[in-house]
């Protein structure tokens, strides 16, 4: 990040890189759902029909969005000068789970590289391919400043006999620590408060949702 190699790249620049970045994933989406589908255990359907669609959506999105946000001159008395300017933060850290490993690595990087961030993306161990891959092809056609690193990265931080909610407290912990920005997302099954004329069908869909991510 503090070399500016992709931080203080135009904006036009940036979005360009993103959009060609984009459209390579389009071109291997076939090969990016295959791998998602044997990582994860969702039917091939899903992954070619709504997984790697919306992921590569998410990241056209915010690369068109790049140079549609500008910077703003604030009112102010006719003697001062007050803008309001929008910079990149930093470095992102990102940690994804398995059930959407794309899908939600998108909904990270996309946003934040599309700020002039740079990103650290740790996958789930249990469904890394992806993940994996589209940083490879990063690295080969030399679009985005990225490396690859092995799933050791990660381990450097959490211990993975560790539970989901004492990695988030270890997280918070840390954040607070050094004073770094933290959004935490967590997702669960929730309680289902239904009618009994609409049972059959929410049972289903309730059904559904449960196993959608066992193949």
């Amino acid at each position: 990040f503090e070399s500016g190699a992709w931080s203080k790249l135009p904006p036009r620049e940036r979005k360009a890189v993103l959009q060609r970045w984009a459209a390579l994933l389009r071109q291997h989406a076939p090969e990016l759902a295959l791998l998602e589908s044997l990582d994860s255990g969702k039917p091939i359907a899903d992954t070619t029909g709504a997984d790697l669609p919306s992921a590569i959506y998410c990241l056209e999105w915010f690369a068109e969005a790049i140079d549609k946000r500008n910077d703003e001159a604030v009112p102010c008395g006719a003697d001062f000068l007050a803008l309001v300017t929008r910079e990149p933060m930093g470095v992102v850290a990102a940690i994804v789970p398995w059930n959407y490993p794309l899908l939600m690595a998108a909904w990270k990087f996309a946003p934040a590289l599309a700020a002039g961030n740079s990103v650290v993306l740790k996958p789930s161990e249990k469904s890394p391919l992806t993940a994996i891959r589209i940083a490879a092809s990063n690295v080969r056609d030399g679009s985005l400043p990225a490396t690859e690193r092995d799933e050791q990265a990660g381990l450097e931080f959490f211990d993975r006999r560790c539970g989901a909610f004492q990695i988030l407290v270890f997280i918070q912990r840390r954040s607070n620590e050094l004073l770094q920005l933290l959004v935490l997302q967590q997702f669960h099954q929730g309680v289902l408060a239904i009618d009994a004329a609409s049972l059959p069908g929410s049972a289903m869909r309730k059904a559904s949702g449960v196993v959608a991510q066992d193949g």
